[in-house]
């Protein structure tokens, strides 16, 4: 799904997407989210939303390293939880 690239996480999509395997991800993608603490999840919404990494930082109230820590933890997460079948 968008959110995921926007995280960062995942490929640019294909040309033609099967509808019942876009379901799929986007149900696999929500129930990661879910798994997350709630810090993590808002850092992941927030990045997801579009926001860059300067402003992630202000409004978390961490640095931006912090956020580009917290990325690529998400990042590494999301392969965890998702196997090969997620990316």
């Amino acid at each position: 799904p968008k959110a995921m690239r926007k995280i960062g996480i995942g490929h640019a999509p294909a040309p033609a997407v099967n509808p019942a395997e876009e379901v799929t991800v986007r149900l696999h993608f929500d129930q990661w989210m879910n798994q997350l603490s709630p810090r993590l999840r808002r850092v992941a919404m927030l990045l997801a939303a579009g926001l860059n990494t300067v402003d992630v930082a202000e409004i978390i109230g961490i640095t931006r390293g912090g956020v580009s820590m917290i990325r690529r933890e998400l990042i590494a997460d999301y392969r965890g939880f998702a196997g090969d079948g997620g990316l």
